[in-house]
Order: structure tokens, then C-alpha cells, then sequence
């Protein structure tokens, strides 16, 4: 990733419990010593370079709770504190795995990493859509109103394709701890953006299966892009509307 230009975060994944033997490492004294190691030579393969191209960085990465155990939540926090360095996981995506965590460990997930291994908020845009998805299916099993479920909301709790896309350019940004402006095209911010093409002026035309109604054009020929041609865009579109990337103010090929 590195030689091809792309920035990364990357974590090796650390389990010691519940898990298939081929999966899990011996005990949470080897998976947090191979943590370690995986840290240093990831760092070590950017350390020749200056600091503004060094584009890969290491993070810790317990899978989750239910297979981790708190001797290694614990440890990896530690190493976490003295190395500064991320930690990304997620938590329980399922009914049955929030059931789970809670009859093993007494508590949901989320007060067993604010326990032994505070998340970096480096995982909260995986956790916006997941939790969405959960509470939004929760609200449609449910009836408002109904006297079983006190959660139960005629709101939508599904984040919407704005904040979707909000989430995955600025919010990312902010969220990774990137560099003050990133995900934004403002003086000083590095330069990471994507040349989209969705509309084609000389055929009147949508590109690559995008359809367009009620298109308008100024009187030098120049599209007037509105908010349901974006929307359809990032809903619908694909690689092919994809003309160009910049990570770095390097364009890079993908």
C-alpha cells in the first residue's frame, strides 16, 4: 500500500479466547508480544522516508470482545498508551452476540473496552453504520409505542446518504486524527481527492448507467450539479465514474 501510494491504517488482529485454535494465539501473553513485533516492523518499513510520505501506519486490533480476553484488552491498552497508537475494534454486530457478551462478561462490550482497553475513536464510522442498522432494525420488529419495548421510536435512526458520505470524507478525517483540513479542500490540508464524473455535457447523458431528469445546464455549458445527482451518485455509482485519485497531492493508480 505504501508503494502504491495509498494511505493505511493497518492492524493485526489479536484473539486469544473462543475462537478456533487456528485462529487464536496461545495465550494473551503471545498475542501481545506479537502485537508488538507486528508494530515495529510496520513502522520500520516507513522509517527510511520523511514524515509527510510515511502513509502506512500500525494499530492495535483486538477483534472484539468475545474473543478477547481482559488480560489482553488490558495489555493491548498498555501498549496502546506507551507506543501512541490506535486501537480500532467493533462491537457485538448481532442480537445474539450482544446476548452473548452480556451473559459472559455481566456487561455490554463497550464498558469492557472503557474498562481494560479505551477505543480509539479511529472505529466510530464502522459503529455509526452498524449501530444504525441495529436500531433501526430493532425500530421495525417493534411496534411504536408498544409496552414491550421501551425503545421502540417512530424516528428513523438510520443515518442518511449525506451523513454517509460526510462520514467517509471529513468525519473520517476527524475521526483518524489525519491532519488539520484533511478531507476538506481548504490551504494547508493535504491533498486526498477524487476526480468523479457523472454526467457527460457533450451527449446530454448520465456516465456508466447514472440516469439524470430535470438536468440543467448554465449558459457556458457547465453542469448545475444538485444535491439528488450526488446522492444517486455515491448510492449507485461505481469505479467507472472514477477518473482520477490523489492521496498526498500524489495521484495513484487503482
Amino acid at each position: 500500500m505504501q508503494e502504491a501510494g495509498i494511505r493505511a491504517f493497518v492492524g493485526k488482529l489479536s484473539m486469544d479466547i473462543s475462537s478456533r485454535p487456528t485462529y487464536v494465539e496461545k495465550s494473551a501473553q503471545d498475542a501481545l508480544t506479537s502485537a508488538s513485533s507486528f508494530v515495529k516492523r510496520c513502522r520500520n518499513l516507513v522509517s527510511h522516508l520523511p514524515s509527510h510520505r510515511r502513509l502506512i501506519e500500525p494499530v492495535l486490533t483486538p477483534r472484539f470482545v468475545p474473543t478477547c480476553s481482559d488480560e489482553l484488552l488490558s495489555g493491548l491498552g498498555q501498549i496502546s498508551e506507551t507506543e501512541s497508537l490506535r486501537i480500532q475494534s467493533h462491537l457485538a454486530e448481532s442480537h445474539d452476540q450482544v446476548e452473548w457478551v452480556r451473559s459472559e462478561r455481566g456487561v455490554e462490550d463497550i464498558e469492557v473496552f472503557d474498562k481494560v482497553c479505551p477505543l480509539d475513536i479511529m472505529d466510530a464510522m464502522r459503529q455509526a453504520v452498524a449501530v444504525s442498522r441495529m436500531r433501526e432494525g430493532r425500530n421495525i420488529m417493534s411496534q411504536p409505542g408498544s409496552p414491550g419495548d421501551p425503545h421502540a421510536s417512530e424516528e428513523n435512526l438510520a443515518i442518511d446518504w449525506k451523513e454517509s458520505l460526510y462520514l467517509a470524507t471529513r468525519g473520517g478525517s476527524i475521526a483518524l486524527g489525519l491532519k488539520e483540513g484533511s478531507g476538506m479542500f481548504t490551504i494547508g490540508a493535504p491533498f486526498d481527492a477524487q476526480h468523479i464524473h457523472i454526467y457527460d455535457t457533450s451527449v446530454c447523458a448520465g456516465v456508466c448507467g447514472l440516469d439524470f431528469f430535470d438536468v440543467s445546464l448554465s449558459q457556458d455549458g457547465r453542469l448545475r450539479l444538485k444535491p439528488d445527482m450526488i446522492e444517486k451518485w455515491w448510492c449507485t455509482g461505481d469505479v467507472r465514474n472514477r477518473l482520477g485519485t490523489w492521496v498526498q497531492g500524489i495521484q495513484v493508480s487503482l
